[in-house]
């Protein structure tokens, strides 16, 4: 594993233990802030909405910064054409080069999932969610990142430059987490709108939905896969059809 892979997950388990002790510490008006303005319930449930948020960021960073070492960095430096004239098809090269990202993803999500489920029932206990619905909670961020991370191939593959994919892939991640943001101020937006709250509000849709989360992982599975696969098939297709220097 890199040392980003372990810098990351000791730096999210040290989020997490924050977040569980500093948290409950805050002055009462900031908790009532937070549990009106996100519909949640108790420190609990923001404890879980300040996790989640930081696992679904730096999974995708990580996956990020992977997806640029593999595809946009050798363009940059001008040797992807020297890369692709090995006896391989460009892609397997695609298949070769990312296939290690997303996996390296998948296995810190699950296991991080699982370090989040263990100190939440450590430290703050569950009140009224269960192991299973924390778990599924952490699996449904890990997705969503990985889902994220297909769309930010295509950017990346197509990008010249680190700094025009890291921006464009910037932009992505934002497009995903500002309606959450605007949820604080624009509440009335979403009056009459549940569906829209339910889908673009992260991730305190996942926390509304904890009870029947579990059996609705299925949907976050095919989604992400879905997504990883449009990413990937187009980004093979453009790359075949590209001249490459």
């Amino acid at each position: 594993m890199k040392r980003l892979h372990v810098v990351a997950a000791l730096a999210l388990i040290a989020v997490f233990a924050f977040d569980s002790w500093a948290l409950p510490l805050l002055p009462a008006g900031v908790f009532r802030f937070l549990e009106r303005a996100f519909v949640l319930s108790g420190w609990t449930q923001i404890v879980v909405f300040n996790d989640l948020f930081a696992l679904f960021s730096v999974l995708y960073f990580v996956a990020l910064f992977g997806i640029v070492e593999a595809l946009v960095i050798p363009r940059e430096e001008g040797y992807l054409a020297l890369l692709l004239a090995k006896p391989i098809s460009r892609g397997r090269y695609l298949r070769m080069r990312l296939l290690p990202v997303y996996a390296a993803l998948l296995a810190q999500g699950v296991a991080l999932s699982g370090v989040l489920t263990a100190k939440l029932a450590w430290i703050n206990g569950l009140d009224g969610l269960s192991v299973t619905s924390v778990l599924a909670m952490g699996v449904a961020a890990m997705l969503l990142a990985m889902g994220l991370c297909g769309l930010a191939t295509l950017v990346c593959l197509i990008a010249h430059d680190t700094y025009t994919a890291v921006l464009a892939s910037f932009l992505l991640f934002a497009a995903l987490v500002i309606p959450a943001r605007g949820y604080i101020y624009r509440p009335d937006l979403y009056v009459g709108h549940p569906l829209a709250a339910n889908v673009l509000v992260f991730p305190a849709n996942v926390i509304w939905a904890h009870a029947s989360l579990p059996s609705r992982l299925p949907v976050f599975v095919i989604a992400a896969l879905t997504t990883m696969a449009l990413g990937s098939f187009a980004s093979i297709a453009w790359l075949k059809r590209t001249d490459v220097e």
